[in-house]
């Protein structure tokens, strides 16, 4: 009972800051156009999502599905919905950011999408809608981007999550005086026990 009031009583402190967009877009056409079905739970978590985007309350939720789940199609689709405003993505690995962004570039053709890894030429990443890149993502100027989002978060520092999310914020206030941030989306199959502590305090949403 303790630890039932004490659970309770930490969600009560989920801090929520304004988004820095709104959209609201519909993917099903997409989705018809794919070579293939997406299951249940990969529709139902684009519909948790979609109405994350629709808010103007920054989401935060976190994603979670055993690997070869369909995680990759739900971050497509996320990215597709926020256009026309950018999206970014960071993955632990450049051979996983090679793998999306080949993904990207197949499922999505519509979109104008750059890798960026340690070997990646600098060129100006305001051109793009979706950024997808390794932790060289850090050490670059980011434009200003309404989704970030982040595949195996548990590959990454919690500082390395929040540096990623203020690169791409800007200094806009909504009017009590907070700062507006972008929607913020975590993939895994395996959440880090903090993620987890999170979820289970309501601090984050999960699908």
């Amino acid at each position: 009972m303790e630890l039932f009031s004490y659970m309770k009583q930490l969600s009560g402190k989920r801090r929520y800051f304004q988004s820095l967009v709104q959209v609201k877009k519909d993917y099903r056409e997409w989705a018809s156009t794919l070579p293939f079905k997406l299951t249940g739970e990969q529709i139902n978590t684009i519909e948790d999502i979609k109405i994350d985007l629709e808010k103007d309350v920054s989401a935060r939720r976190m994603i979670v599905g055993d690997v070869g789940s369909g995680k990759t199609m739900v971050i497509l689709a996320s990215a597709l919905m926020m256009l026309p405003h950018r999206s970014i993505l960071m993955a632990p690995t450049t051979i996983l950011a090679n793998q999306l962004f080949e993904e990207a570039r197949k499922f999505l053709p519509d979109s104008k999408v750059v890798l960026v890894t340690n070997k990646s030429k600098k060129t100006d990443l305001s051109e793009y809608d979706f950024i997808i890149g390794t932790h060289a993502l850090l050490y670059r100027e980011l434009p200003e981007t309404g989704l970030v989002m982040v595949d195996e978060q548990h590959r990454f520092g919690t500082a390395q999550r929040n540096m990623l999310e203020k690169l791409v914020s800007t200094g806009k206030t909504h009017n009590q005086g907070g700062q507006a941030k972008p929607h913020f989306l975590q993939f895994s199959a395996t959440p880090i026990p903090r993620t987890q502590a999170m979820i289970e305090t309501a601090h984050i949403d999960v699908s």
